[in-house]
């Protein structure tokens, strides 16, 4: 699969060329011959994708587990994909902004993350709406006024979508264990059985997903971090971009880290 879709793109960059050439030579070229390498772009877009919904399915409907395959298979780097994944995400998700999910189960008990987030995003988001007007106005270049527009209005969309994966995936406590979360990048599933310990711990630095060579992962909501878990043997989590990981430790950020650990100890010692 690797070299087809190499091969694509190798025979829409002779195209181009091949038409760049022609173009100085040849008169009266139809305006469809130009989109010949556009179309071979987009034939091999469709089997990119293709391929990528083949592994999601095949890997149990697992990002973090189908993407280092779909690397392998067609040659794109990991990290390409999973940003691809992200972007496209939180674009659907954007839709979605003005409608929090629900949590339907009454033995399940969520716990929000994205509070001290809401503040920035929405201060970014007036920001950015300010700013489209005042650029919208103040070029007189029509291409570059509607260019602009354009990239502005999809930061926004992109913006409002990330915010929402991360409102609307919050921790969750139920009968089977715990459910730490990620908006759509992270996952990490922890029964009851395997819990050792919870406690409060401080900030902490950095503001990205991070784990160490020991299994010590760092899930920070703006760099912060107000709970600790530990576990007696390693768990599996999964994240967009670092693929799976065996976790032996995880800290996360909890909007209520009180409410969260209190009702954490209830759970536990009904099991």
């Amino acid at each position: 699969m690797k070299i087809i879709f190499r091969a694509i793109l190798v025979t829409a960059i002779i195209l181009e060329v091949v038409l760049f050439l022609l173009m100085n030579v040849v008169s009266g070229l139809p305006g469809w011959v130009f989109l010949l390498p556009l179309a071979v772009v987009v034939a091999a877009l469709l089997l990119l994708f293709g391929g990528m919904r083949q592994d999601y399915l095949r890997n149990g409907r697992s990002w973090a587990a189908s993407l280092s395959e779909t690397s392998k298979n067609f040659g794109v780097p990991r990290k390409i994909l999973a940003l691809l994944v992200s972007e496209v995400s939180s674009l659907i998700a954007a839709f979605t902004f003005f409608r929090p999910q629900k949590n339907v189960d009454s033995e399940v008990r969520s716990f929000t993350v994205h509070k001290n987030l809401r503040t920035v995003v929405f201060m970014v988001l007036a920001l950015s709406i300010v700013e489209i007007g005042i650029v919208h106005f103040a070029i007189s270049n029509t291409f570059w006024r509607y260019f602009l527009l354009v990239i502005s209005v999809y930061a926004v969309v992109l913006l409002s979508g990330f915010y929402v994966t991360v409102r609307n995936h919050p921790h969750l406590i139920t009968p089977q264990g715990l459910v730490l979360r990620n908006g759509r990048r992270l996952i990490c599933e922890i029964p009851w059985s395997h819990l050792r310990h919870a406690s409060s711990v401080t900030a902490g630095e950095g503001g990205d997903v991070a784990i160490d060579e020991d299994g010590n992962l760092r899930v920070p909501v703006l760099s912060e971090v107000n709970v600790r878990l530990e576990v007696d043997s390693p768990v599996v989590a999964e994240d967009l971009y670092k693929g799976l990981m065996m976790v032996s430790s995880i800290e996360i950020y909890c909007d209520d880290k009180d409410a969260f650990l209190r009702n954490l100890a209830e759970e536990r010692n009904a099991h």
